[in-house]
Formats: C-alpha cells, structure tokens, sequence
C-alpha cells in the first residue's frame, strides 16, 4: 500500500484546524464552507465543498490530497433556463502548502503533474482555480479578488515572485515527498504537437473535453489551442490543435462564413465519428453541436492535413483541427473508451 493510501484522516474545510507548516504561518480555518462560481462562455462552474487529507511534512511543507465536490452546467442568462445538475465529486488530487514552493498535483496515466503556483502574485485564468484550490486548502481563503491578495500573501510568508511552471515528476518526489515510481525527474519539453499537461484543473468527476489558448502559433502565425481531455476527475491527455485561420482570429465568430474561431460555450459531441466529406478533414470528422444561439454551423473534431504547409490552407473555417493523424487517433480511441458527452470552449 502506498504513502497516499496509509496516511491521513479526511478532514472537511468547515471542521479544520490547521497546524504550523515549515516556512510559512497557516491560519485557523472558520466553521463555514467555500463556494466558488465562474460563468463565461456561455457556461457556469460551482465549486460546494474540498475535502482534504493531511499526507506528510516535505522539507519545505505539507502534503495534502483533496477532492472537490463540484459542477458546471450552461448559463441561464443565455437560455432563460437553468438545469445545474448535481455535484459530483473529482477524483483526488494534491495540493502542497508552502511559502517557497507551493504546487497544485495531479495525476494521469500513473503520471504524476506539478503546477508551481504564485500566491499573491499574477494570476492568469488557466491557472486561477488552482490558486483557488490552494488558497482554500492551506488558508482556508476565499479569493474572489486575485489583485487584492498581494498583501495578504506578504504577510503569510510568500515572496509574490515564485515561478509558475508544469513538469513531469520522472522520480515521483516533490520536496522530499515520494508520491510514485522512481525515475529521473526533469520538465516537459513542449512542442507543437502536443502540450501534453498544460490543462486547466479539472471542473467535475466526468467525461469531457475543454479546448483553452496555450498563448503559441505555428510557424506560420495560427494560434494554437490546446484541446485537453477529461474523465474522472483527471486529466487524460491534451493535445495542440488550431481553430481558424491566423488571418481570421478576430472576426466575428458567431457569423457564419468568417473562418472566424468558435465561439466560447459549451459544445455537445457525438458518438463516433463519421467520414470527412472535404479533403482538408482528413478524413474522420467528430461532429460537435452548441448548446446555445449561434450562426456557426457544421462544428466538429478533424485533424489539418495542410498544417504549417504554405497552401493557403493552414488552419480551419472554424472547426477545431489536430495538427497531426495521430493525433486524432488518439483522441478518438480516448473518445471511445470515455465517452466524452461535451466540450467546453474557452478561448476568448
């Protein structure tokens, strides 16, 4: 049995109270529970509740696994029509308190993902739930204003400088914490096929896809974005994919006929795919179908066959593409085996 198994007692955030931690003053927890709420893109995302589990001191901190009991639903203003659903809690995830190297963990394919934070400091939204994440589990804080908690950060021992960055733990250790196997640790190398890790946290325990910006272009200018895969509370896997054309990004993207990228919302997938009927497709096409008004039509999932190449053809008229065949393929064999029921586009 391992370390996060043996180790801990589940503790509720309203019931904590918590000890000193190396190198940094932790409050006391009030009796009371966090509810965090974010709509954008024609969609709604609650956090209810964090449970968390005290693991084990680090050399700069402590260790702490947690699951979120939360969900997303589309936003009612939109429709006129609100159907939240119930909450649903993630699959577990870690947190490591820390004033010199506080991290949000996660975990996917028995790989072990470190994001580096920076309490106090800048925030950027791909980022801004983990932060909300760590501030509630190590300071039971709820930060609704990001630009407002400088001060705060300061006074708890944090430099408001740290570097934010994602790697792989090749060696399973985190600041003298084992968490898995042992093998040489060192960061991701990204490149333009695929991000690979960089994904949002993770809003609900089910199966679903998120497409985001990974502030990149290919070499001809088209941004990337990257295509991140979720189920059970985890990220399976994320890929670079582009969404219009590097001369469209700013056009009207609820028109039809712009080539303009989508529209932010949320996005139901079909199925299985069907075969492509137009050459830049390449060949299988997943077909995507918004939840709310929009002049958009024929949406779907493909990979680019003209990618980087100088044919007047780099990128998509608004469907959202792969940059390679392999790619894709992966995407749909995840895509079988999980049954992603929707996508959640978050790129403006």
């Amino acid at each position: 049995m391992s370390l996060i198994q043996k180790i801990g007692q589940v503790i509720t955030l309203s019931t904590l109270i918590f000890g000193s931690t190396t190198g940094m003053n932790i409050e006391k927890a009030s009796a009371r529970s966090y509810l965090f709420e974010r709509c954008r893109g024609h969609y709604c995302y609650e956090i209810k509740s964090i449970k968390k589990k005290f693991l084990k001191n680090g050399v700069n901190g402590r260790l702490y696994s947690i699951k979120v009991l939360s969900r997303s639903y589309p936003d009612g203003s939109i429709s006129g029509r609100v159907s939240k659903g119930k909450f649903s809690e993630t699959g577990t995830q870690y947190i490591y308190c820390s004033s010199s190297k506080p991290a949000y963990i996660s975990k996917y394919e028995n790989k072990y993902i470190v994001n580096t934070l920076n309490p106090g400091g800048f925030v950027d939204e791909a980022r801004k739930i983990s932060h909300v994440l760590y501030w509630n589990t190590c300071h039971n804080h709820n930060p609704s204003d990001f630009f407002a908690m400088e001060r705060k950060a300061k006074r708890l021992g944090y430099p408001v400088n740290l570097k934010q960055e994602q790697f792989e733990l090749r060696n399973g250790k985190y600041d003298g914490i084992s968490l898995g196997k042992s093998k040489a640790e060192k960061p991701l190398t990204v490149r333009n096929k695929s991000s690979n890790i960089d994904c949002s946290a993770p809003a609900n325990n089910g199966s679903y896809m998120r497409l985001e910006r990974t502030g990149r272009s290919n070499k001809l200018g088209n941004p990337l974005y990257r295509l991140c895969l979720y189920a059970r509370g985890q990220v399976l896997a994320s890929y670079d994919t582009v969404n219009g054309r590097a001369h469209t990004q700013n056009r009207n993207r609820h028109k039809s006929g712009t080539q303009a990228p989508l529209p932010d919302g949320r996005y139901r997938l079909a199925r299985w795919y069907v075969r492509g009927t137009h050459p830049e497709v390449g060949g299988r096409f997943l077909r995507m179908n918004q939840t709310f008004r929009t002049g958009r039509t024929a949406l779907g999932i493909h990979y680019d066959p003209s990618f980087e190449k100088r044919n007047g053809e780099d990128g998509t008229a608004g469907t959202i593409a792969l940059t390679n065949r392999s790619d894709l393929g992966k995407v749909l064999n995840f895509h079988r085996r999980y049954r992603f029921r929707y996508i959640d586009v978050d790129i403006l």
